[in-house]
């Protein structure tokens, strides 16, 4: 698998303007500043009147993070994965631009005078476009079996649109959208994760195959089977004691997964830890979603388990290892790295962690120090990254 090692043998342009050559470039610098700036914007709203002309401050907040900052780092990493598996060119250039354009206007417009209709027609527009774009080359060269994520992509505008329609004031679907997003998001990351992660752990950790990465295929499908009917269970009937057991039974799934992965050599790897304590948010957020359905209180922190935890850990980190080896360098961590893979590990553990009860008087003051490591955390993501993002490969080769 060589995700993280495109090339080909096209000569890399003389301009040092390289941030439309491949998708994850524009997509994962917007999607960096994006991370600081709507954190910003929600500490704000949390204690003064701030807000925009088209969303409430709640519904803002998730919707931003899950299709705003989620959206743009799954499209920028499914354009620039395809160009690999087909070996066909993705959109770059104008059309890239012209996506990354869409997904801008998408966050900036709701803080405009724009019409509401506008601003739901521009951002539902995403997308859709996004999964035309990944579509074409695999359908090319017909390698059906990778059009599994553009199913993955409509649900997602699906979620979109659900959010869109309570905002316009047709009717009361946000909760529903909100719900659809995060687990269609969760599915994603536990398929893209079984993919890359134990091939990441036993390269990077020089392992020997099959032990101790040792694969239990009919559990895997087990698994998947039972997360797609989580999903449907969760987004529509989120306090049903059915989907209350299929998280407890995923959850312990995952877990068993995530062990079959395990060997202590990863420990020493930045780049092998951070993705798998990023997988590893997702047992313990569907465990903590089956502990909700006696213990209401703890529902927002399992869906943070799932959002600041789960997505926000592990993009993080593979987006720092796409970002290198697309970039023509080694997959390893410097300094920056790596203080930001602490400061997001803290953000996370700091925003669940009033299921501790005696944590739940000092609630606010967790949400801030959470927001702050978080902030932090893509501050020294982009102090190390926006320049490469924007520059030319190190090594000559385009993309």
């Amino acid at each position: 698998m060589s995700l993280l090692n495109i090339s080909d043998n096209q000569s890399q342009p003389p301009s040092s303007f390289a941030l439309l050559q491949l998708a994850f470039r524009p997509f994962f610098l917007g999607a960096g500043l994006s991370a600081v700036i709507l954190m910003v914007l929600w500490l704000f709203s949390l204690n003064t009147a701030l807000q925009n002309q088209y969303y409430s401050p709640t519904i803002w907040h998730a919707h931003e993070m899950l299709l705003g900052y989620t959206g743009a780092i799954i499209v920028g990493f499914l354009l620039t994965a395809i160009r690999n598996w087909t070996g066909v060119q993705t959109i770059q250039h104008a059309p890239l631009g012209l996506l990354a354009l869409l997904w801008l206007a998408g966050r900036i417009l709701p803080w405009s005078t724009a019409p509401d209709v506008v601003i739901a027609s521009i951002d539902l527009l995403f997308l859709p476009c996004a999964a035309l774009a990944a579509a074409l080359p695999i359908l090319k060269i017909k390698q059906y079996k990778n059009l599994v994520f553009i199913p993955i992509l409509l649900v997602l505008a699906t979620a979109n649109l659900l959010i869109h329609l309570e905002v316009l004031g047709i009717i009361q679907t946000a909760m529903q959208g909100t719900r659809l997003a995060t687990a269609i998001i969760m599915l994603l990351i536990v398929i893209m994760g079984s993919r890359v992660i134990p091939f990441f752990i036993k390269n990077g950790a020089e392992l020997a195959a099959p032990f101790p990465l040792y694969e239990l295929k009919k559990l895997h499908l087990g698994a998947n089977a039972l997360m797609i009917l989580w999903i449907m269970a969760y987004s529509f009937f989120p306090m049903s004691i059915i989907t209350a057991y299929l998280a407890l039974t995923v959850g312990i799934l995952l877990l068993i997964r995530l062990f079959t992965w395990h060997h202590l050599k990863l420990w020493k790897i930045p780049m092998l830890w951070i993705l798998f304590i990023g997988f590893s948010f997702i047992p313990l957020g569907l465990i903590l979603k089956f502990m909700a359905y006696y213990l209401p209180q703890l529902d927002s922190f399992a869906t943070h388990t799932f959002t600041a935890g789960a997505i926000g850990v592990l993009t993080l980190g593979m987006v720092s290892r796409v970002s290198l080896g697309h970039s023509g360098r080694g997959i390893q961590h410097n300094k920056l790295i790596l203080m930001s893979f602490y400061c997001i590990v803290l953000a996370a553990l700091v925003r669940i962690s009033p299921v501790l009860p005696f944590l739940l008087s000092y609630v606010q003051t967790i949400y801030l120090i959470s927001g702050v490591l978080w902030i932090s955390a893509f501050l020294f993501f982009l102090m190390y990254f926006a320049k490469i993002l924007w520059v030319p490969r190190a090594d000559g080769q385009a993309g």
